[in-house]
């Protein structure tokens, strides 16, 4: 072969190959946009709205279309591939409607959540980021059913293992200081909660239902709770422990897998939880309460926010 500069030898090197090769080798071709992601939004081009709703799993996502009575096919499709649901919602505290974006998440785990919303947030900037879902409950603490809004949540991962235990040093994120005002004076009680619960629960199939089930269902609002959030399915009954005296905090009352990850994405912005309680977190856990507890959760949220919540704008001090 005569000498070549570089490049001239790399094209005939490549030439040679592809006669021996039964691979054809084609120059890329520019990346198209999907038909169904024609109004993604590019990054850095944020929406303002009021209000982000987030919700995890289909179960969640499901009971918050219903209870916000939203059209499951009238949506906006993110750069993230999520659907995003933009509506008003009635707010007589502001004298206006308050701007809502509803989505889903899709993976569960508190890298996963952090991720979404922080993606959820460069495309819709809210004043409130609302996680509404399910979560394990403290056996002793709370009912199957009932709802728990976390005043702190700790992340469970953190420590140092050594070789004869694991001592942890888990990690602390605290309700906003304005959201937790709020929720001092928030009592579901005072907004007819079993009713409004009551009349979302009788659109749900009585297949959908669990069989202890009472009528009409009646759950507790656990406001005092800290929520220890992880990455692992809790099937052993360790929130009793986690409790105890040799535990982390005597207020640990429910388990997730990814309030913590959701707080952390919010960045200095405003952020709630609402947890229905769907199982304890032990070796009977099932599917069977995820309904109502999903429901419970989205409902109490509602009632926040038209009842309670005023934008930072709006508020009067």
């Amino acid at each position: 072969m005569p000498d070549l500069d570089l490049n001239a030898r790399q094209a005939v090197e490549k030439r040679i190959a592809a006669a021996f090769s039964p691979i054809t080798f084609l120059e890329p071709e520019p990346l198209i946009p999907l038909a169904d992601d024609v109004d993604a939004q590019p990054p850095g081009t944020a929406r303002h709205v009021d209000v982000l709703i987030a919700t995890v799993r289909p179960v969640e996502y499901r009971a918050a279309l219903q209870v916000f009575e939203l059209d499951p096919r009238s949506y906006e499709n993110g750069y993230d591939h999520r659907r995003y649901h933009r509506f008003e919602l009635a707010s007589p505290v502001v004298k206006r409607p308050l701007s809502v974006v509803l989505t889903m998440m899709g993976d569960m785990g508190n890298v996963s959540a952090a991720d979404a919303h922080r993606d959820m947030r460069s495309q819709y900037q809210a004043g409130l980021s609302v996680l509404v879902g399910i979560a394990a409950g403290h056996r002793k603490s709370t009912r199957l059913g009932d709802l728990a809004i976390p005043l702190k949540i700790a992340y469970a991962e953190g420590g140092v293992a050594l070789p004869e235990a694991t001592l942890p040093e888990p990690d602390w994120r605290a309700l906003p200081v304005r959201l937790k005002r709020l929720l001092d004076y928030f009592n579901l009680n005072d907004f007819a909660f079993a009713d409004q619960l009551g009349s979302a629960l009788e659109k749900i199939p009585r297949a959908d239902l669990p069989r202890t089930l009472a009528t009409p269902h009646v759950p507790r609002q656990i406001d005092d709770a800290v929520v220890i959030s992880g990455e692992k399915v809790r099937r052993d009954d360790g929130l009793i422990d986690l409790s105890g005296v040799e535990g982390l905090h005597r207020r640990i009352k429910l388990a997730d897998m990814e309030s913590y990850g959701f707080a952390v994405g919010a960045g200095q912005g405003d952020w709630v939880v609402f947890r229905g309680i769907s199982d304890f977190g032990d070796t009977e856990k099932n599917d069977e309460w995820q309904q109502v507890a999903a429901t419970t959760a989205c409902v109490a949220a509602r009632i926040f926010l038209q009842e309670m919540y005023a934008p930072v704008e709006d508020a009067t001090f």
